[in-house]
């Protein structure tokens, strides 16, 4: 999550050979960064903050992926497949160049170079800011637009595949369930870090927070947190898990812990914004444009 400050957070993963790196870079500094949940009984908890970790077999597994800075040679956010060379994430997940950025797929960080020349990766190559993003001055706590599309290159691995997005607002009503996931910390006092993705269950506090956000209740000890941004949110449609949001940032959390609330950027109010960016990163001329940024 972030909050007015403005810097980006990451997850201390090198991933060294396998993005062309031949060791770790410096950490970004942590205390800018807004949060989501936790309480002080989660230090020993597996979750994204109270949750559980995401087995091979998970339907959230099919579709949730990381997203790795290139320059820093570090996980950064969590984001969506939403098609076979398409991921949702935070606007503030991304970079002015989209080729600083790559997409890991995995369910469990690597921890040593064999590990990480194992994993599976793709490059971006094209991306595209909501318009709202990069005009943010980050003096309201409304309607920031945090919301991005990447393009990456080569074949969609095997057993992954896009998620269905959520159409229909009307389907996001207060205190119903939204299940979230990502790999950032398991702890916000603590600042444990996670070793895979995780996921965990939620009340939607408020669907219309603002006219393109939705608000989580993470006051139960479980929800998002730092390197959880650009994650999914989903709610049950019909029996099948749907995106209907994208971490953002913690709300009303003065302490920066991850137990109070977190705002996400609504999937189904920025659907027209989807369909036409999904258009134009399949143009040629989309490879390498810059993406604006607010800062």
């Amino acid at each position: 999550m972030l909050k007015p400050g403005i810097d980006r957070f990451v997850l201390s993963l090198c991933v060294l050979s396998v993005l062309g790196l031949g060791a770790c870079a410096p950490k970004a500094p942590m205390d800018e960064y807004g949060g989501l949940l936790t309480t002080e009984d989660l230090a020993a908890s597996q979750g994204i903050l109270g949750g559980g970790a995401v087995a091979d077999d998970d339907a959230v597994l099919k579709s949730t992926v990381a997203v790795v800075n290139l320059r820093y040679g570090q996980i950064i956010c969590t984001a969506s497949l939403v098609s076979k060379n398409l991921v949702l994430t935070a606007g503030h997940c991304t970079t002015q160049d989209p080729r600083h950025l790559a997409i890991l797929f995995t369910n469990k960080l690597p921890k040593t170079r064999e590990q990480v020349n194992a994993s599976v990766t793709r490059k971006v190559i094209a991306g595209e800011t909501h318009p709202q993003w990069p005009k943010n001055d980050f003096q309201t706590d409304k309607n920031w637009g945090d919301i991005a599309l990447l393009r990456f290159e080569g074949d969609l691995p095997a057993n992954y595949a896009p998620v269905r997005l959520l159409s229909n607002k009307t389907l996001l009503v207060a205190q119903g369930d939204a299940w979230l996931a990502g790999f950032g910390w398991t702890h916000g006092r603590l600042k444990t870090e996670a070793d895979g993705l995780n996921k965990t269950q939620v009340k939607i506090e408020n669907p219309d927070f603002s006219e393109t956000e939705l608000q989580m209740n993470q006051k139960n000890g479980t929800g998002a947190c730092h390197g959880d941004s650009g994650g999914p949110a989903f709610i049950e449609v019909e029996g099948q898990l749907v995106l209907a949001g994208v971490t953002s940032r913690g709300h009303d959390d003065p302490n920066d812990t991850c137990e109070v609330f977190s705002l996400y950027s609504s999937v189904p109010a920025q659907m027209e914004w989807l369909k036409a960016a999904a258009v134009n990163l399949q143009k040629p001329e989309a490879i390498g444009q810059k993406m604006p940024q607010p800062f």
